[in-house]
């Protein structure tokens, strides 16, 4: 059982998400599906040798389920760039999975959860219309999500911050909006403790002895890697949603 977070804030990872890897378990449940016998998946990410190997050991996850699946691989400097005219960027997310790293940039992850929100759809989600400039490329929606996102723009109080931003996360991670797959591991160091207004999650909190910090690193160095799907109208598969409506996908995200 692996836990299931895409924000690895201290404040704001939840507790409520796992994932198990069980192949045995995702055939009971697609044995009463015979549209999902041989149905092609496309997955893409970029051009990276860990990338790559990644790909192969979904891949073949998903075949001893019962599922097709086609690998994609796209070279780093198309797949995250922003020409609205190439069919290749993630934010176009012609595929049914996409995978990159990408994590929040500040210890109050507001604008990373933006990548879920649907609020006004012609400038979020990402579309011709807008030049593929939506932070939201999986083109997920959720009226929920949508009233958690705008209760947290103005919250003040902290307990309840952490409630709004657990509850974006389960709705995300429950909807299989996005997989997270992976932490990467982090390198930091302080200069004989010349490192100013920064504090690592458990630290002692230097102003209120006998409390730790429950602060967050940059999100440089918290970035999980996840398997992204793009929402869209149509077939279910158990727990694994293909094509779903103007659904979720990826937005700008980290390489």
């Amino acid at each position: 059982m692996a836990t299931a977070t895409i924000s690895l804030e201290s404040s704001t990872s939840s507790p409520n998400t796992t994932w198990e890897y069980n192949i045995d378990k995702a055939k009971e449940l697609l044995a009463g599906v015979p549209e999902a016998a041989g149905y092609k998946l496309l997955f893409q990410t970029s051009i990276n040798s860990v990338r790559q190997k990644t790909q192969e050991i979904i891949k073949q996850s998903l075949e001893k389920v019962v599922f097709k699946v086609e690998l994609k691989s796209i070279d780093a400097s198309v797949y995250f760039s922003s020409d609205a005219g190439n069919p290749d960027t993630a934010s176009h997310f012609y595929a049914d999975f996409e995978m990159y790293t990408n994590g929040p940039s500040s210890p109050y992850p507001i604008s990373y959860m933006a990548s879920w929100k649907s609020t006004d759809p012609a400038v979020d989600i990402a579309q011709k219309s807008n030049a593929w400039a939506g932070t939201n490329a999986t083109r997920f929606t959720s009226a929920e999500y949508n009233d958690l996102y705008a209760q947290a723009q103005v919250e003040l109080d902290p307990a309840k911050q952490v409630e709004l931003f657990h509850g974006m996360n389960d709705i995300v991670v429950n909807e299989i909006a996005e997989i997270p797959l992976v932490h990467r591991a982090d390198i930091v160091a302080d200069l004989v403790g010349r490192l100013r207004g920064h504090r690592l999650p458990g630290q002692p909190h230097r102003g209120r002895p006998g409390r730790t910090c429950q602060c967050a690193a940059p999100a440089r160095l918290r970035r999980p890697g996840a398997l992204r799907m793009p929402h869209r109208r149509g077939l279910r598969i158990a727990a694994l949603r293909v094509r779903s409506a103007v659904g979720p996908c990826v937005g700008p995200g980290g390489r």
